[in-house]
């Protein structure tokens, strides 16, 4: 199982985006890399196009075109298949939410 954080947005009321806000002296994402990593997954990544997000020494996921629906609402290109792969199971995370340990815990026992 893939574990991805969803770190995307433009960020244009904020100077900052809101992964990167600090609870106890830590980044939110970087919060819950480290709880994933304490529940034993490894296989995490980031979905942003921000490099901001490199940092956190997990794959980020980027697409090179702006976000858009096709015709009908269908949203299939290949942005959804960089953000949202499909050929393994995902267990998508919110970037700006604060998960408590138990949290995670109970996700990564759930999935």
């Amino acid at each position: 199982m893939k574990y991805i954080i969803m770190c995307g947005g433009t960020y244009k009321e904020w100077d900052t985006p809101k992964q990167l806000i600090k609870i106890c002296g830590e980044p939110i994402v970087a919060r819950t890399i480290r709880l994933l990593r304490e529940n034993g997954i490894d296989d995490i990544a980031i979905s942003s196009n921000n490099r901001v997000f490199e940092q956190f020494g997990v794959p980020v996921l980027k697409h090179d075109n702006p976000f858009v629906s096709m015709p009908n609402n269908n949203p299939k290109g290949y942005w959804v298949d960089a953000f949202y792969p499909t050929e393994f199971p995902v267990c998508y995370l919110l970037g700006d939410v604060v998960f408590s340990s138990e949290a995670i815990a109970t996700i990564v026992n759930t999935v």
